[in-house]
């Protein structure tokens, strides 16, 4: 229908148009061929053949994605036994703890990272002084008797991660074997870590060793591969036997630099 604003002038209305075959036009009636037919068999036989390629591929895609690794919840951090709280101040946050045969004499041991006064406040301050130690126990007649410490090893002062810490949340970080201690100060993009070994001789614990690791860009481009950076200086190599007591990681870094080697 034309559009007309004036209601004065008259609508007019166009006939619709009817198709009729030409004079010299025969509509006949389509009646299926035996090519066509065959056609018609060869199509659907190729959609069959599709449907089936897709139906593969969508079954192998599932199975793909069904066996990738994703993310899991993290399991429940263990809690802080009694024996162990026994032997800290009642106020004392437990970074973590391990338990074992630390000298190899079959006595039981017990080392503990502790964020001395933080475990009740939710953002503990520290002036810019280290508050944090690393103290070895050894079971003494049922009870834990501290037999070497650090208050230099565990860095709550350099890592972020420490500003809000946690019961047990360096439970990673800890790993103890028989003469060995290892403590790694680790953040998301940098991480160093002291090794202490047992001195059977001497009775006491020492500086063995102390490492770094870190990510180096190799230029502006966010694309580009990154390299690897390992440093790695061990007593009584590259710096005199120190205890466990005298570890003054300020003094052990520039000599780390120096060990430090950049690889892409």
């Amino acid at each position: 229908m034309a559009c007309n604003d004036d209601p004065e002038l008259p609508t007019r209305r166009r006939k619709p148009v009817q198709s009729a075959a030409l004079p010299y036009q025969r509509v006949l009636p389509i009646k299926p061929s035996a090519s066509a037919g065959a056609g018609r068999s060869t199509l659907m036989k190729r959609n069959v053949t599709r449907n089936v390629a897709r139906l593969r591929v969508a079954v192998a895609t599932a199975l793909f994605v069904s066996t990738r690794p994703f993310a899991l919840p993290a399991p429940p951090l263990p809690t802080v036994p009694d024996d162990v709280r026994a032997a800290l101040a009642p106020d004392d946050l437990v970074l973590a703890f391990k338990t074992g045969e630390l000298t190899g004499n079959g006595t039981k041991g017990l080392v503990v990272a502790v964020y001395p006064g933080a475990r009740y406040v939710e953002e503990p301050r520290h002036g810019g002084n280290n508050p944090c130690k690393l103290i070895v126990f050894t079971d003494h007649e049922g009870t834990w008797k501290e037999t070497a410490r650090s208050d230099s090893a565990v860095d709550c002062v350099n890592n972020p991660y420490m500003s809000r810490p946690q019961e047990m949340m360096g439970i990673y970080d800890l790993e103890i074997a028989a003469g060995t201690i290892r403590w790694a100060n680790a953040t998301h993009r940098q991480h160093h870590t002291f090794e202490f070994t047992y001195d059977g001789t001497r009775k006491r614990w020492i500086v063995h060793a102390m490492t770094q690791d870190f990510p180096v860009e190799r230029s502006a481009d966010p694309d580009a591969p990154l390299g690897a950076a390992h440093g790695e200086i061990v007593s009584p190599r590259d710096f005199p036997v120190t205890p466990m007591e005298d570890l003054d990681p300020d003094r052990l870094w520039p000599l780390l630099v120096k060990h430090t080697i950049t690889t892409f």
